[in-house]
């Protein structure tokens, strides 16, 4: 029933659909569906997957998913929806997936999914949300793996927001305007590998901003106002693989950070900030070049042997070096 010009929902237009008890798909993209009647879908106990992306919806009341006991993927992306009954989705206690992107809603309530205990992905990207109701985003969930928070209007991260993630792996945080993030915001998110900050406005990162997070691999900053980073802030992220700090103000970069080799850092990104010197006794490499070193780029560094043998990447662009320590960088020219 996809493309098509259907703009109203009525509870008497999926009546021959009922039939098929068995049905485990519904595609409903793609139309100009403004309204759907409370109950239009009751009956189809052993749906699995609904589709109603790219319609007009502005409100998903208490019963537009009623008796939807099976469903696993909701999807209802692209609509125009800014409001969400609390109990709208009660009954989908067999969801894994939640696409609510590409909407209007400011804010969203933890007691929406408070019966939905399977739920793995959340997609809330590209809305408009400034706050979540309630003290915490979510009830304790131990399915939730992947939170899609991306180009929002988020201004802070609080402590009580992530409480109870307890197996959450991925959060994207990006394209926000996030200025303060609470100390140990993260402390209960022990089990997350992915945690995407980019393109905020954080100034400082403290010691505690992170605590908790000794299972990350990769952490994206970039595009920040960044100017200091504790030399305590990242010490403990000894699985880290990949750190993005490209285009913000970032002037010393302590020996904590680029210690972070030693264990399972592979790629360091620090293009663009006005960097003028780096701590640090660790790292060796030879520079490739025929030219004088100005500033350092992937086509003229060459890891050799030594501590960061398994270094891919080391971006140090686009900065204003003023000053490097000879114990950080061991070159030859050809």
């Amino acid at each position: 029933m996809e493309n098509n010009h259907i703009s109203i929902l009525k509870n008497t237009t999926l009546t021959a659909i009922r039939l098929f008890v068995k049905l485990k798909y519904l595609y409903l993209f793609n139309n100009q569906i403004k309204i759907i009647e409370n109950s239009s879908f009751f009956g189809l106990r052993e749906l699995y997957r609904i589709d109603l992306s790219f319609n007009r919806l502005e409100f998903i009341t208490s019963e537009t998913f009623i008796g939807l006991t099976s469903l696993a993927t909701l999807t209802l992306t692209g609509n125009k929806i800014k409001w969400i009954h609390l109990d709208a989705f009660e009954d989908l206690e067999s969801l894994q997936s939640l696409k609510l992107n590409e909407n209007n809603l400011k804010s969203f309530d933890k007691y929406t999914i408070r019966n939905s205990l399977s739920l793995s992905n959340l997609f809330l990207e590209n809305n408009n949300l400034e706050y979540f109701k309630s003290d915490s985003f979510f009830i304790e969930n131990h399915f939730l793996a992947r939170i899609v928070l991306s180009s929002n209007s988020l201004k802070n991260i609080s402590k009580k927001m992530l409480n109870h993630l307890l197996n959450v792996n991925q959060i994207f945080l990006d394209s926000n305007q996030i200025s303060f993030v609470e100390d140990f915001s993260f402390i209960d998110c022990t089990t997350l590998q992915i945690l995407d900050l980019e393109n905020n406005q954080l100034q400082n990162i403290t010691s505690n901003y992170f605590k908790g997070l000794n299972q990350l691999r990769w952490l994206y900053l970039n595009k920040n106002q960044i100017e200091y980073i504790d030399s305590d802030a990242l010490s403990f992220m000894k699985y880290l693989k990949m750190l993005g700090l490209n285009e913000n103000r970032i002037k010393f970069v302590s020996s904590k950070i680029v210690e972070l080799f030693q264990f399972g850092l592979i790629e360091l990104f620090i293009v663009d900030n006005p960097i003028e010197s780096i701590e640090s006794t660790i790292i060796k490499k030879k520079i490739n070049t025929n030219e004088r070193i100005k500033k350092f780029a992937i086509n003229t560094i060459k890891v050799v042997n030594g501590d960061l043998e398994r270094v891919n990447f080391c971006f140090l662009n686009q900065n204003r070096w003023l000053f490097l320590r000879q114990s950080f960088l061991h070159y030859e020219y050809y």
